[in-house]
Formats: C-alpha cells, structure tokens, sequence
C-alpha cells in the first residue's frame, strides 16, 4: 500500500481530486472509497504511534529533570 505517512497523505490527496471529478465512473469511485478508506486507517495508526513516542520522550526528559 504506502510506507510512509507523506505518501499515505499525499495518495488521499489524489484520491479526493478524483473523487471530487464527475466523470469518474462510481465502480471507480468505489474502488478509491476503499483504498482511501485504508490509507485513512494508516494514517491514523501512524498519527497514534507518534503521539505515543513523544509521550514516552516527554517521560524520559521529565525522569531526567526529575534526577538532577
């Protein structure tokens, strides 16, 4: 699918270019619903998994402050 949360945002970017065009035909249209659908689901895991490690940096500095 994608590697990388840039690529994964900028697919969705197109997806909704082509979604946002009348002429593109609803088999399609379904089709990129889906692919969107689990670039959304990456995303959000990628998002979750940040926040989680600059949760447990923040930690880490906090601990280190705390011991001086």
């Amino acid at each position: 699918m994608t590697d990388t949360f840039e690529n994964a945002s900028e697919r969705l970017d197109k997806i909704l270019a082509q979604l946002s065009e009348e002429e593109t035909p609803l088999d399609e249209a379904i089709t990129l619903y889906a692919e969107a659908a689990k670039l959304i689901a990456f995303c959000n895991d990628t998002l979750k998994n940040a926040k989680l490690r600059v949760e447990e940096i923040d930690a880490e500095i906090k601990s280190a402050g705390d011991s001086i």
